[in-house]
C-alpha cells in the first residue's frame, strides 16, 4: 500500500470555515480552474459522485450559471461566490462570451 505517513506529503485538503473569512479563492492554488469557451452550449462539472460534497463556487469573468443534481439553481457574476453542496454539481456560462471561475472543496 505505502507509508502512510508518506501520502501525507502527496495530497492537500482545503479546509475553509470562519477563519478562512475573506480569503479570495484566486489564490489558493489548490482550487480547481473553470472555463467555458465563448459560444459554448456546453457544462463543466464541479463533481458528480454517490454522496454529497460542498463546494464554494467562485466567478472571476462572465457569469456562472449553477446546477445542482440537475436543477438551475443560481447565477453569479464577476466577483461573486456562493457555496452549494449536491451529488452533482455543474455550471454554464450565462454568456456567448463565455466565462471563467474557480471552485474548491469546502471541509465540514
Amino acid at each position: 500500500m505505502g507509508d502512510p505517513e508518506g501520502l501525507k506529503t502527496m495530497f492537500k485538503v482545503l479546509r475553509m470555515g470562519e477563519d478562512a473569512a475573506g480569503l479570495n479563492l484566486a489564490t489558493l492554488g489548490t482550487q480547481g480552474k473553470i472555463n467555458i469557451e465563448a459560444q459554448s452550449a456546453g457544462y463543466q462539472n464541479i463533481f458528480q459522485g454517490a454522496e454529497v460534497r460542498a463546494y464554494r463556487i467562485e466567478c472571476l469573468e462572465g457569469g456562472l450559471q449553477i446546477y445542482l443534481d440537475g436543477s438551475p439553481v443560481e447565477e453569479i457574476r464577476p466577483g461573486q461566490s456562493t457555496d452549494v453542496e449536491a451529488k452533482i454539481i455543474r455550471v454554464k456560462s450565462s454568456e456567448k462570451a463565455g466565462a471563467k471561475g474557480v471552485y474548491a472543496r469546502i471541509q465540514i
